[in-house]
């Protein structure tokens, strides 16, 4: 491999590793949004038994 094939490999894995980072992070915000919203339609249902 010459350096110039490693030096393009070397960049490929750090780009690689950073999607997985932003990956990892959008995948923590869509699961807090679920269970936002999951409450908010609990705390709706409440509201609307009470009447």
């Amino acid at each position: 491999m010459s350096q110039t094939d490693q030096t393009l490999e070397n960049q490929n894995e750090a780009e690689l590793n950073s999607l997985h980072g932003k990956i990892k992070a959008l995948r923590h915000v869509t699961i807090d949004i679920l269970d936002d919203a999951n409450r908010q339609n609990d705390q709706l249902g409440q509201t609307t038994t009470r009447r």
